[in-house]
């Protein structure tokens, strides 16, 4: 993926991420179900400045042989997404600066090994990891 495309996707993210309703939210187990088919799960605004909480998602009755687990897994994956995108478009950010700093100190070190550097983290910024070898 180019740099370009890469820095927009990221900002995308970034603007869907800031336009959200502030967190950090919760999951919890919605009213009472009427039978065992009746799966709901809620998740809502967990705001220590606030007395009130806000709901942002109801998960219920979802995909043929969804569990009451499954729903609660899926509740609380959108519940964390309000924490853990912003924490990992925060390292994005400061890996991406690592490599301007690796770029702008690549004259210092040695060519080579300076170049098979840039070349991994490079690699790694691109979002396949599975391409950099692990040192073995």
């Amino acid at each position: 993926m180019p740099a370009s495309e890469l820095d927009g996707m990221i900002e995308a993210i970034r603007e869907r991420c800031d336009k959200a309703t502030e967190g950090p939210w919760d999951c919890f187990n919605g009213p009472t179900p009427v039978d065992e088919d009746d799966l709901r799960w809620q998740v809502d605004t967990n705001l220590p400045q606030s007395k009130y909480q806000h709901t942002v998602a109801v998960i219920e009755n979802g995909a043929p042989g969804d569990t009451l687990e499954t729903e609660r897994a899926t509740a609380e994956f959108i519940a964390h997404a309000r924490t853990d995108v912003p924490r990992l478009l925060a390292w994005g950010t400061a890996m991406q600066d690592a490599l301007k700093e690796m770029q702008t100190l690549r004259y210092e070190l040695c060519p080579g090994v300076a170049r098979k550097a840039l070349s991994l983290a490079a690699k790694a910024l691109r979002g396949k990891p599975e391409e950099v070898p692990n040192g073995d």
